[in-house]
């Protein structure tokens, strides 16, 4: 992981507003009507996103503070910045939690090695 990275990293726990978050770059994204699926390819597990995780999935560029991704979907939704901030954070604390982003340190028990 690079330097930048691991001195961004956070436990998903401690995931917050002012968190920069990066898709993992081994996981593969496909929308199909405004739903992703998203395969990751080193633990070959496919997840399915609804319309609403696919635009939070997407905005996450390691540039954006999820405060940032927040705000601009409640403008487009017409709804307060403070829930819709509670529910990105929880989607992307379980985004980290199925180590689906490169600056939050592994919690999975499972292996990724092949015999």
């Amino acid at each position: 992981m690079p330097r930048r990275m691991m001195a961004d990293a956070q436990l998903p726990q401690d995931i917050g507003g002012d968190f920069v978050a990066h898709r993992r770059l081994k996981v593969v994204t496909v929308e199909i009507d405004g739903e992703a699926i998203i395969y990751d390819e080193l633990r070959e597990l496919a997840h399915l996103l609804s319309p609403t995780a696919t635009i939070v999935w997407e905005s996450l560029d390691g540039q954006s503070r999820l405060r940032e991704v927040a705000v601009g979907l409640a403008e487009a939704f017409d709804v307060s910045a403070e829930q819709v901030l509670g529910d990105v954070l929880k989607l992307v604390r379980e985004f980290a939690h199925r180590d689906l982003l490169e600056n939050v340190p592994s919690t999975s028990r499972r292996s990724i090695s092949r015999s």
